[in-house]
C-alpha cells in the first residue's frame, strides 16, 4: 500500500548502500605507501641494470650455482623462445627461457609457459624453467603451482615435464650468499660487509581490549632472569645463547612507521600519527656466524620475550606484538654519508594464553599438507582448498578502517549523497534490525540506495528513469511480506539527503579476505570461516522438496542463535522467494549460516562460521570440515527422496 505526504521525524540516517554487515575494502594508495619498504625495490633494481644481453649469462652463473652441468647459452634469431640448455644435478635435460625487463612491475602471463612448454616437448626436454627479473602474474603463477603442465602432458601421452619460475625475488635468494656471483655482477654497486648488528622497536599489547600495556624494560628484564648480564647506560642488557646479545630500553613509536597497516585503541581509532609505549631492541650477532637472516634472528629475540616476559593471560585473552622494520646504521664510504636502511620487514606475533610465540598471520593460516593455498584476482586472498575433501575454505577476519581509509569512504559517502538528490524515496515507518537485510533482499535492485534512521525507520532510492513496472514489484514483494511501504513526498527528499551522516566512521567493522589489506591487531576472536563444497546433483523439482529444503536450513540455523520466522507459527513464501532464502550469502545471521544453490547440474553448498574463540584457525577448521560434510549428507538425504527411481551422480 502506497500513502503520501510521508514526514520523516529523525536528523540522523545511515546510508547502508556499500555499508553492509559484509563488504571488501581496499586500504588506499597513500596507506599502502607507508607500509612499502625499500627491499623488494632494491632488489628489482640490482637485477634491472644487468644488461639485457647479459642476462642469459647471469642467468647461466646462477643455474651452475644450483649444480647444473653442461650449461649451452642458445639465445638468438631462432631461438625458439629457448634461451638455455642445461643438465640438473639428478641428470634431467632442462630448458631455461630468459625474460629480463626495465620494468619491476612487468607481469608475464601463462602465455609466456605456454611456448616454454611447446619449447619443451620440441627440445626433449622433461623440465623447463621461466627466469624473469620480473614477475608472473599470479593465474601463470598457479598454472606451475597446480602443475597443470604436468597433467597436461599426461593427458596428451607425451614424457612428463616440469615446469618451475625464477621472479626477481626468488633469483636473489638464490644469490643473496654467493659473493662469486655478487663481485661479478654487481661489483660497481654498494656491497657492505662486517653488519652485525640493527635494531627494531616492539609494541606490546593487550587483546580484545587494546590495552598498549606500560611493559617496561625493567619488567622484562625481571622476567628473563639469569637472562640479563648486565645493566649499561639505561640499557637492560641480556644474552639470547652463544650468538645473540640484546639490549632493551624504554621507547616509544609512531603509529605511521610501524611498517604495518595499524588500527590504535577504539579511543584513538579516528586519529593518525600517535605515540606508542615500545621498547627499543638492539641486536648484535657474533663474527662466528657468518652471513645471516637478520628477520631470523629478529623473530627468536622477539619469541624469547614474549614467551619468559608476558604473563599468561586467560579468558579469551591473548598477547599481540608488533615488531617495527630492523634497521641498520650503515656508512657510505665513498660518498662519505651516513645511512640507517632497512633490513628486515615488520612482523607481527601473538601468544594465546601459555603458548608459544607465534606469527600472527600463521595463526590464521593454514599451512600444513593438507591444504593448498589458492590465489585469486590480486592473488593474496586467504583462501585455501582442503584437499582430501575438495572444500575451499576462506577466513575472514573483522577489523576496522584505517583512519585514512574511513577518510576517503566519507568522501565517497559524500558524493553519494549528492548523486540521490533527484532520486524517488520510498520508506516504511518502523523496521526491525533483523529486517534490514531481509528488507534489502526484497528489492533486490542494486541501482537502488539504502538508509536507515536511529528511530528505526528505512528508506530507500529509486534513480531517474526506473521502470515503473520495476517499482511497483518491489513495493508488491514488501507488502506481501507484511512491511508498509511509504511514498516520501518531494519536499521531504531534501530533508532526508540533508540528514544524512556522512562522518568518518569510527566504530564501523568490516570482513576482509585479503592479506595485503589486513589491519593489525587482528580480533582473533572476531574471525569468519566460509566453508564450500561443489557436487554434481540433479536440481529438484517437487515444491515438497524445496519446503523440506527450507526447513532443514530454518532449524538448523535456528539452533545457532537465527529464527527465520521471528517468533512466528507461520509463514508465507511466493515459489520465487524459496531459492533466494537458501542462497542468502549476503546476509550475516547467527552463529552459523548455511546457504546452498542447484545451478548448471550442481549443488553448491556453503557454510559460514562466526568463530568467537581465540583457538588457531588450523585447529579449529578440521570439525567444521567434518560438520559440513554431516550438513551434506542430510541435504542429500532429502534429495534422493524425490529422485530415489533415478540416483543423482555424485562425484
Amino acid at each position: 500500500m502506497l500513502m503520501h505526504d510521508f514526514t520523516p521525524m529523525k536528523k540522523h540516517l545511515t546510508l547502508l548502500q556499500g555499508v553492509t554487515q559484509m563488504h571488501f575494502h581496499t586500504v588506499p594508495s597513500e596507506l599502502s605507501m607507508i607500509t612499502v619498504t625499500p627491499e623488494r625495490k632494491a632488489i628489482s633494481d640490482y637485477l634491472s641494470r644487468i644488461k639485457y644481453d647479459d642476462f642469459p649469462e647471469f642467468v647461466r652463473d646462477v643455474l651452475k650455482s644450483q649444480g647444473h652441468s653442461d650449461v649451452r647459452i642458445t639465445d638468438g634469431p631462432g631461438d625458439e623462445k629457448q634461451d638455455l640448455l642445461s643438465t640438473t644435478p639428478i641428470g634431467e635435460r632442462q630448458l631455461t627461457q630468459c625474460k629480463h625487463t626495465i620494468h619491476a612491475e612487468q607481469h608475464y602471463s601463462g602465455d609466456e609457459l605456454d611456448l616454454l612448454f611447446a619449447a619443451c616437448n620440441r627440445k626433449n626436454c622433461t623440465r623447463g624453467l621461466f627466469a624473469t627479473n620480473g614477475d608472473l602474474t599470479p593465474q601463470a603463477k598457479r598454472y606451475i603451482t597446480d602443475r597443470e603442465y604436468a597433467r597436461l602432458a599426461t593427458q596428451q601421452g607425451t614424457a612428463r615435464i616440469e615446469l618451475e619460475y625464477w621472479n626477481g625475488t626468488r633469483i636473489w635468494d638464490l644469490i643473496a650468499t654467493n659473493n662469486a656471483i655478487l663481485n661479478k655482477w654487481f661489483s660497481g654497486m654498494g656491497q657492505t660487509h662486517g653488519l652485525r648488528s640493527f635494531s627494531f622497536e616492539l609494541v606490546i599489547q593487550r587483546m580484545p581490549d587494546r590495552k598498549i600495556d606500560a611493559i617496561r624494560s625493567a619488567d622484562v628484564v625481571s622476567a628473563l632472569g639469569g637472562a640479563v648480564a648486565k645493566s649499561a647506560g639505561g640499557a637492560q642488557e641480556g644474552k639470547l645463547g652463544d650468538n645473540i646479545r640484546f639490549t632493551i630500553e624504554d621507547w616509544f613509536a609512531n603509529d605511521l612507521n610501524l611498517g604495518v597497516n595499524f588500527v590504535g585503541p577504539p579511543t584513538e581509532h579516528r586519529l593518525v600519527n600517535i605515540p606508542l609505549a615500545a621498547l627499543k631492541v638492539r641486536v648484535t650477532i657474533a663474527d662466528s656466524v657468518g652471513q645471516y637472516d637478520p628477520a631470523k634472528y629478529r623473530d627468536q629475540v622477539v619469541e624469547f620475550i614474549g614467551s619468559r616476559a608476558l604473563p599468561t593471560l586467560a579468558g579469551g585473552k591473548w598477547w599481540q606484538m608488533i615488531a617495527t622494520p630492523a634497521q641498520a646504521f650503515l656508512f657510505l664510504q665513498d660518498i662519505v654519508q651516513p645511512k640507517v636502511i632497512t633490513i628486515a620487514d615488520a612482523a607481527t606475533f601473538v601468544r594465546v594464553a601459555a603458548g608459544a610465540v607465534s606469527g600472527e598471520k600463521e595463526w590464521l593460516s593454514l599451512s600444513n599438507a593438507e591444504y593448498t593455498r589458492v590465489t585469486e584476482n590480486g592473488g593474496d586472498e586467504l583462501h585455501w582448498k582442503h584437499i582430501a575433501s575438495d572444500t575451499l575454505i576462506r577466513i575472514y577476519v573483522s577489523q576496522r578502517p584505517h583512519p585514512v581509509a574511513a577518510y576517503e569512504h566519507s568522501l565517497r559517502q559524500v558524493a553519494l549523497t549528492k548523486q540521490i538528490a533527484n532520486y524517488e524515496f520510498r520508506a516504511i515507518a518502523q523496521v526491525a534490525p533483523n529486517d534490514f537485510d531481509r528488507v534489502r533482499h526484497l528489492i533486490s535492485d542494486p541501482r537502488c540506495i539504502l538508509m536507515s534512521s536511529d528511530r528505526g525507520e528505512l528508506f530507500w532510492a529509486f534513480p531517474p528513469g526506473t521502470e515503473p513496472e520495476k517499482i511497483a514489484e518491489i513495493d508488491a514483494k514488501l507488502g506481501q511480506q507484511g512491511f508498509k511501504v511509504l511514498l516520501v513526498a518531494d519536499e521531504d527528499r531534501a530533508k532526508l539527503v540533508d540528514w544524512i551522516d556522512v562522518t568518518p566512521p569510527d566504530t564501523e567493522w568490516f570482513l576482509n579476505d585479503s592479506e595485503g589489506d589486513l589491519v593489525v591487531p587482528v580480533a582473533l576472536d572476531k574471525r569468519m570461516f566460509w566453508l564450500t563444497r561443489e557436487i554434481e546433483l540433479r536440481r529438484p523439482e517437487k515444491i515438497d522438496t524445496w519446503m523440506e529444503l527450507v526447513t532443514f536450513k530454518a532449524q538448523y540455523e535456528v539452533q545457532h542463535g537465527y529464527d527465520f520466522m521471528r517468533g512466528k507459527t507461520q509463514a508465507h513464501l511466493s515459489g520465487s522467494e524459496i531459492q533466494p532464502l537458501l542462497f542468502d550469502v549476503l546476509t550475516m545471521r547467527g552463529g552459523r549460516m548455511l546457504d546452498f544453490v542447484f545451478a548448471n547440474r550442481k549443488l553448491n553448498i556453503n557454510l559460514r562460521i562466526r568463530e568467537e574463540s581465540v583457538d588457531a584457525t588450523e585447529a579449529v577448521i578440521p570439525r567444521y570440515i567434518a560438520e559440513l560434510q554431516h550438513l551434506t549428507d542430510e541435504i542429500l538425504t532429502i534429495v534422493r527422496k524425490e529422485v530415489s527411481h533415478t540416483e543423482p551422480v555424485l562425484v
